[in-house]
């Protein structure tokens, strides 16, 4: 794209991803306080050095201010019968970030949540309620539209 006075630009807006997993309960109650939390609020997550990618611990301590922040939970299953899922949850914007030995800490204010696309429905659902169960295992179901 050609700018006015002759010069061509292309600006790529950088985005730092920060992920939490469900490996330990404290990273889980990270996501739930990131969730809860409303719009500005600061937070911060640690890293061990082992899980900074190379390129991002390279320019750790020279991350702009203000640069987009996703924030991605990731749902591990331990034994791991199933693939991590990531999803992303939350948007923000870095405020600064520190190294510390071997620990790598971010500080974020805290944007928009990332609310999944709304799903199609095609069919009317419909949905079972078993109530009021009697000694003979009797049920009343009530149904949906």
């Amino acid at each position: 794209m050609e700018a006015p006075g002759g010069a061509a630009a292309v600006q790529r807006p950088e985005w730092l991803y920060l992920f939490s997993s469900n490996r330990s309960p404290l990273y889980s109650q990270d996501i739930l306080n990131v969730l809860a939390a409303p719009d500005g609020l600061h937070y911060k997550f640690r890293y061990d050095e082992e899980y900074v990618e190379d390129a991002t611990a390279q320019a750790w301590e020279t991350l702009q201010a203000g640069t987009r922040v996703l924030v991605v939970f990731s749902l591990q299953q331990a034994a791991r019968f199933q693939p991590a899922v990531f999803m992303p949850i939350r948007l923000g914007k870095l405020v600064r970030t520190w190294k510390l030995g071997t620990r790598y800490f971010v500080e974020f204010a805290l944007e928009k949540l990332v609310l999944p696309a709304r799903a199609v429905i095609t069919a009317a659902p419909s949905w079972h309620v078993a109530v009021g169960l009697t000694s003979s295992a009797e049920a009343a179901t009530m149904s949906g539209p």
